[in-house]
């Protein structure tokens, strides 16, 4: 737990501009990129770990069974392997709106993964 504080802490004073290149604005090629990165990859895995655990914890849905926890890499390769799974819906969804959403793609995934 103090390492998780300790991690976070460091992020949010010493690198928030990096904290905030990981937002609904962040298209998947270039969550990709920030993933390759041995510098960044740690970003993403941060924001992945929280963006799924409150995706799952704040559901009403019964479909992850409890006894099933994930980290932050796993998440991403969910939100992954979604993506390339329905590029082509993605990338409509880009060109129409301008974002896609991780939010949208790693729910999509967990559904998919999991089905009730």
């Amino acid at each position: 737990m103090k390492k998780l504080i300790f991690v976070l802490a460091f992020f949010l004073i010493f690198c928030p501009q990096k904290l905030n290149a990981l937002t609904d604005w962040t298209t998947p090629d270039e969550m990709e990129k920030y993933y390759s990165d041995e510098s960044t990859e740690l970003y993403v895995i941060t924001y992945f770990n929280g963006l799924g655990a409150g995706l799952v914890l704040g559901s009403d849905d019964e479909c992850v069974p409890d006894d099933i926890a994930f980290t932050g890499e796993e998440y991403y390769r969910m939100y992954r392997r979604e993506y390339l799974r329905n590029k082509d819906l993605y990338d409509e969804l880009y060109d129409s709106f301008n974002a896609i959403p991780a939010v949208i793609v790693l729910q999509s995934a967990i559904q998919y993964e999991y089905p009730c």
